[in-house]
């Protein structure tokens, strides 16, 4: 149990304060939590059951709508590489998204290499080109090929 302790030089009475609060205190229980319902319950008011709120998620994700694709190739070049644009070609069959290459730049082989990992395969499985994350490491390379794969998609859509 705590006890208040009258100190001197404080505003007011603390003696008067610290004798109320230890009145108070020695006739109230102390708070307690219930580990099986994970509930916090004062027992002087045992009614008075405080229990956790589920989280509930009130914000509401937009729908991405992916638009209908011509088939074709479409070759464009995609801007912002580290060390320059980055051609990419994008083959769409029967409305879908069926492969991605990269074509002749001046990008490190190996950064290139792991942004085609990380961007394409994302590309491929949500057939669009929203919220593709970039390979760590390789964010400029990731960036050139996602405008890339974009500009491609935007000339590939029906209208």
């Amino acid at each position: 149990m705590l006890a208040l302790v009258p100190v001197s030089g404080a505003f007011g009475s603390s003696s008067a304060m610290s004798e109320k609060y230890n009145d108070a205190s020695s006739e109230q229980p102390a708070t307690s939590v219930d580990a099986i319902s994970n509930t916090i319950t004062n027992p002087q008011n045992v009614g008075d059951v405080l229990r956790p709120i589920p989280y509930k998620n009130t914000q509401t994700e937009a729908a991405v709508v992916v638009p209908e694709y011509k088939d074709g190739t479409f070759k464009t070049v995609g801007k912002g590489g580290k060390s320059g644009d980055v051609p990419v070609t994008v083959v769409i069959k029967g409305g879908k998204i069926t492969s991605i290459t990269i074509g002749a730049n001046s990008e490190s082989p190996a950064m290139l290499q792991k942004a085609r990992q990380v961007v394409v395969k994302q590309v491929l499985s949500q057939q669009n080109c929203v919220d593709i994350e970039t390979a760590t490491g390789a964010t400029y390379s990731s960036n050139a090929l996602i405008d890339g794969i974009q500009r491609a998609l935007k000339r590939a859509e029906k209208s």
